[in-house]
């Protein structure tokens, strides 16, 4: 009877979360729909293809084509294929363990998890309040005088953070950033618990050419489909708003999809503020064919770091290049946030198999 009650309590649990996920998402949605001049409307046919795809892979129909026809709107293309984000939400919690997954939400293990990986070098690391120089613990004096004339440099925080939030450029000099004119203890303070201070990437030309203001960053997503077999779902190209020191769309940047076989970019880039497709960025530097650098290198990292987590069958990695060549590893997401208005519908060639892996069993 114990038992009974507990799975029952769970599936009230499950379904209520759903809701409120299903709401939460539908007022998002309305809100991207709303940067759009004029939404795409679907056919008759195109809606009996949507659920009927739906139906065969995720075990039920969906309840609306809000994000169909916003994808379908940004791009052009219109697939049965696009993944709700309500939908994706159920795709996550069939791929990940939560509670592993948390984990390795935080940044500052990533020196510890890759080693040997080309990363912004850590000049401070603050893990649940304690601070580090590297692997060796000191007090925050011995921090702020450590760090009284470093100069250039990153602060942002290294759990929870997306879009680019609290990501900071930081100028110290005499213990004060020049830029904000807070002290070090001040920004310590502000900053709570977890946070890093970084290294300042010189990104390379070829990537400077697209934004120089922000270090522009290459998001591929890399999937784990047998013990020795790691594939790249799609990559995308995430430039800044000239101006700006960060490259997320929500701070006006654009993300540009990359034709996986060959390194370069495709046609338009996809802006979400203002809503649009361009074809060239703001000094008329034209995208389409453009080579992103060492782009081969950034596939066989990520293949190769995709090796030590056994716990993520897939891994949205964001990689930048410096101006040494060097393949620089930002950080990683597990679970993410799919490029469906860049990258095209779902997972690519690999949406059945993925929907299959998560709902085939329903």
């Amino acid at each position: 009877m114990n038992d009974f009650i507990r799975t029952t309590y769970h599936r009230i649990k499950n379904w209520a979360s759903h809701k409120m996920a299903l709401r939460g998402y539908k007022q998002y949605i309305k809100g991207l729909r709303s940067t759009c001049p004029e939404i795409r409307t679907l056919t008759k046919e195109q809606k009996e293809c949507i659920q009927a795809y739906f139906k065969k892979y995720y075990g039920k129909k969906i309840p609306d084509y809000l994000w169909h026809e916003y994808y379908y709107t940004r791009n052009g293309i219109f697939s049965e294929k696009y993944i709700p984000n309500y939908v994706l939400l159920d795709i996550n919690r069939a791929l990940y363990n939560s509670s592993i997954t948390t984990a390795f939400d935080d940044k500052n293990l990533y020196y510890t998890i890759f080693p040997d990986i080309r990363q912004p070098k850590a000049y401070l690391k603050c893990i649940n309040g304690l601070l580090y120089d590297g692997m060796n613990p000191e007090t925050e004096d011995e921090a702020v005088l450590r760090l009284k004339n470093l100069g250039e440099a990153i602060i942002k925080p290294t759990f929870c953070s997306c879009n680019g939030n609290g990501v900071k450029h930081l100028n110290i000099m005499d213990g004060v950033d020049r830029k904000s004119n807070k002290s070090i203890r001040e920004l310590m303070s502000e900053y709570g618990k977890n946070y890093v201070v970084q290294e300042a990437i010189q990104q390379h030309r070829g990537l400077s050419a697209l934004c120089p203001s922000s270090v522009n960053t290459i998001r591929i997503v890399t999937y784990r489909r047998a013990p020795k077999e790691v594939v790249v779902i799609y990559a995308v190209m995430r430039i800044g708003k000239f101006g700006s020191e960060v490259d997320n769309t929500s701070a006006g940047g654009m993300t540009c999809c990359i034709d996986i076989e060959t390194g370069k970019l495709k046609k338009y880039a996809i802006c979400s503020k203002p809503a649009g497709n361009f074809d060239r960025n703001e000094a008329g530097l034209v995208f389409e064919g453009y080579q992103v650098p060492c782009f081969d290198k950034v596939v066989e990292q990520a293949k190769k770091m995709h090796f030590r987590l056994p716990h993520f069958p897939m891994i949205g990695w964001d990689f930048t290049v410096d101006s040494n060549d060097d393949v620089v590893f930002v950080e990683m997401n597990a679970p993410f946030g799919l490029h469906q208005p860049a990258a095209g519908p779902g997972y690519g060639k690999y949406t059945d198999e993925i929907m299959e892996r998560c709902f085939g069993k329903r």
